[in-house]
């Protein structure tokens, strides 16, 4: 609860005041500098946090706090919702963009005949390993340094799936594409991206208290990074403009997962 009333007012109301300004002075920038959060406080959000590491110590504790709450899926849940089970014996998942590879655990924790490479950068390292050990899966589990905007290193073509967790909502669509090129050129013919993200319901298709946490989590995106959080055709028209021959195949959702789904991307042949 205290980290969650600290970055509500410490940096997203300030933020977020500033929102009016940024559409003004930025209008449909895709930047991650032209931002309201670097209005408020004259940098990125992840560079501000370069600069003041005790923010993102705080920042952490926030993500954990929330990803724990009952609106949340947790990494159990996103193991559970998936048919993880139907991949081929020794199939490589690719977290990218996995942090310490929380995700990754779960799900080899669950799915014993899988390998993981979480992709994220050096700094990481430690932490990731250390986890990995002590959960038992450092065997199937293995964290690789990486940029998501690089190419995937040789190991990692032609992986069974790509991953990502709340990786596309943070970044603006110029970006998006630029994740998902690359991920794209790697992909062989069985290859699939899954993605957990929100999808955006359509109005007053849910719950008006559902809708408007969805809604307020778009704003926020706006306002700290430029991004957003997408329906599912802004998904189908941001794949399609990163690679032509990608498209959404399935969609879990509810009842499986409460506010994220798992969209699942294939290359058309």
């Amino acid at each position: 609860m205290r980290a969650c009333v600290w970055f509500r007012h410490a940096e997203m109301l300030p933020a977020v005041s500033k929102l009016v300004d940024m559409v003004k002075r930025y209008p449909d920038s895709p930047e991650p500098q032209d931002t309201a959060f670097s209005l408020a406080f004259g940098d990125t959000f992840f560079g501000y946090k370069e600069r003041h590491p005790e923010s993102m110590v705080k920042f952490g504790q926030f993500v954990d706090a929330f990803s724990g709450g009952k609106s949340a899926d947790s990494a159990e849940s996103i193991a559970r919702a998936y048919p993880w089970e139907t991949l081929p014996n020794g199939a490589l998942v690719v977290d990218v963009g996995g942090g310490i590879g929380h995700i990754s655990v779960a799900i080899a924790q669950t799915h014993p005949h899988l390998r993981f490479q979480v992709q994220d950068f050096e700094d990481l390292r430690g932490a990731a390993e250390e986890m990995m050990e002590s959960k038992g899966v450092k065997d199937r589990v293995e964290f690789v340094p990486h940029n998501f905007f690089d190419p995937q290193p040789e190991p990692a073509r032609g992986a069974a799936v790509y991953f990502m967790r709340n990786i596309l909502h943070n970044w603006s669509d110029l970006y998006c594409r630029r994740i998902l090129k690359p991920i794209a050129e790697a992909m062989g013919p069985k290859s699939r991206i899954v993605n957990c993200d929100i999808v955006l319901p359509q109005p007053d298709s849910v719950p008006k208290t559902q809708d408007a946490m969805t809604r307020a989590l778009d704003l926020t995106m706006l306002s700290m990074f430029n991004a957003k959080e997408r329906s599912i055709e802004e998904w189908k028209e941001l794949l399609a403009s990163a690679d032509g021959r990608l498209g959404i195949t399935d969609v879990v959702g509810k009842p499986r997962l409460r506010m994220d789904s798992l969209v699942e991307v294939r290359l058309s042949h």
